[in-house]
């Protein structure tokens, strides 16, 4: 369960109609009722104490990805904690191959596509963490749908997955 979720979105269009979406969301089985979004540029957004889980699908150009792994690698070399990174559509994963503090989890293909445009690099989910031990509190689950989400390990040690069995 997230205690809180945050997107940043540059574009002011984009961030009124996010705004708008929060908004309007119901759903009877939402855990986290924290839900943000905040306007600004991601390279700049002070990343939250605490661990985090980043969601990234396919949001920039490299350029722009390497500031924001910089931010984020700023934010890491102050307060070591665990990060985890799910990078759909895996563009400019170089960009997070050259982190040091970072290590590739899993790159695996996923079975849908939301965009009919046809590209080799779609269709897949990278996932990142922290370097150092694996991350213990949390294991990653496979859907049967092929949709991958994280769980905590305590749940997972005490039951099958909810979804695949």
């Amino acid at each position: 369960n997230f205690r809180r979720v945050i997107g940043v979105e540059f574009a002011k269009e984009l961030f009124e109609i996010a705004r708008q979406n929060i908004q309007s969301f119901r759903c009877g089985t939402q855990r986290c009722a924290e839900i943000l979004v905040e306007h600004g540029d991601a390279a700049e957004f002070p990343i939250p104490d605490g661990h985090c889980v980043f969601y990234f699908f396919h949001p920039f150009r490299a350029e722009i990805m390497a500031r924001v792994m910089k931010n984020v690698e700023e934010s890491y070399r102050k307060d070591p904690r665990v990060f985890i990174i799910l990078y759909y559509h895996p563009r400019v994963a170089a960009q997070l191959d050259g982190v040091s503090f970072l290590r590739k989890r899993t790159e695996t293909p996923m079975p849908f596509d939301l965009t009919a445009e046809r590209c080799v690099y779609r269709r897949r989910m990278a996932v990142y963490e922290t370097a150092g031990p694996p991350c213990r509190q949390h294991v990653t689950c496979r859907f049967r749908s092929g949709i991958y989400c994280l769980i905590p390990a305590a749940a997972a040690s005490r039951r099958a997955c909810p979804v695949s069995g």
